[in-house]
């Protein structure tokens, strides 16, 4: 049924696509699959939604094919082809895929062939023509061809999991998290400089913040707000604090566009505001709070949602790695990572702060 390599596996065989979510993009385009919902026609697309592109695979072993659906119809809606011409000739393209409610039909059924490069098609068990995009970017449909040479048939499967490092920089004083986790996010970054030390990167960020005066963290606090995270960032990609490697922007990201920063290979700065714990210094309010980096996201099928890998700078054991603290809770839902009063975040084209208000509880 599937042979050959693809991606990340040595070898994908049906038990690799059972029960698991993917990705597909397009070989051609590069675009990706998305679905509109219930009833709705499948179509290709920029990657800009969250659960409209997780495709997930049930493998029917006593007919060795596939049922596939889309995150948004789990459980109840699956792919369908349907109104396809019985006499099918060549480059003819009207019959669309869409999702339908199951039914256990022929038209509901799908194999997966590999064709080299990592690439594969997807053909419908009725018997004619392959899963395919009619344009660059346009609606999801079968394509008959008898001598292959239609180029928007062939798909790419990307896994919807991801983790950018497997290395924690733990905070070398109990109030720089702050630090831990700029060094991080600038980690993976071209520049950056791992010899830079974090009682370094505090004394410059703390001078520059002197000099301008930015006061929204207490001066006589050696914790760190958003501004000198995305400087203390700075400093380890550029050593100038003010260089446009991070910027600020007051709004928080939407998952979608969070996913898309991680797939495109930046960590991601989250800073949390304890509002359970506050002070006041001469008229002003200030409160304590924590920075944690988010390193990757994992699709959970059974929950149908994206879990965001978090990586603590607390102070762990020696020997503690990324997976251990995922194996501990450090999986975090989008709506936990965020409120809907969030606030301070910074941002730039390729260069990502994200402060939200939502306290993360680090014993957990």
């Amino acid at each position: 049924l599937i042979t050959g390599s693809w991606g990340y596996l040595s070898s994908l065989c049906a038990s690799d696509l059972d029960f698991k979510a993917f990705h597909l993009k397009n070989a051609v385009s590069n675009y990706y699959l998305k679905s509109p919902g219930v009833n709705g026609q499948l179509y290709s697309s920029n990657f800009d939604g969250v659960k409209e592109h997780v495709i997930v695979f049930y493998y029917n072993s006593g007919e060795q094919c596939f049922y596939i659906m889309s995150a948004l119809g789990h459980t109840t809606n699956y792919l369908d082809e349907y109104r396809f011409n019985a006499n099918p000739t060549e480059g003819h393209a009207d019959a669309p895929i869409i999702e339908q409610l199951y039914s256990q039909a022929n038209t509901q059924k799908f194999w997966v062939v590999n064709v080299g490069d990592n690439k594969y098609k997807i053909l419908p068990v009725s018997g004619y023509g392959t899963m395919s995009v009619t344009a660059r970017s346009g609606n999801i449909t079968q394509y008959y061809t008898q001598n292959g040479t239609y180029t928007y048939d062939t798909w790419y499967f990307e896994p919807t999991e991801l983790q950018l490092t497997n290395t924690i920089y733990k905070k070398q004083d109990s109030s720089w998290c702050w630090i831990a986790s700029a060094q991080s996010m600038a980690s993976i970054e071209n520049g950056y400089n791992s010899s830079i030390d974090q009682q370094t990167v505090f004394n410059v960020v703390k001078a520059e913040s002197a000099i301008d005066n930015y006061q929204s963290t207490d001066p006589n606090s050696d914790g760190g707000n958003h501004i000198e995270v995305s400087r203390a960032g700075n400093y380890y990609i550029s050593t100038n604090v003010n260089s446009n490697n991070f910027l600020p922007l007051n709004s928080t990201i939407p998952e979608n566009e969070l996913l898309q920063i991680l797939k495109d290979g930046h960590i991601v700065t989250i800073g949390i505001k304890n509002t359970n714990n506050s002070w006041t210094i001469n008229g002003i309010t200030y409160y304590a709070g924590h920075s944690v980096s988010i390193i990757g996201y994992e699709w959970i099928v059974d929950q149908r949602c994206y879990k965001y890998k978090i990586s603590e700078p607390d102070t762990f054991p020696a020997n503690t790695t990324a997976a251990s603290l995922y194996n501990n809770g450090h999986y975090k839902t989008y709506q936990e990572l965020s409120t809907t009063n969030a606030f301070y975040s910074a941002y730039s084209s390729d260069r990502y702060v994200w402060y939200t208000t939502n306290y993360y509880d680090s014993s957990i």
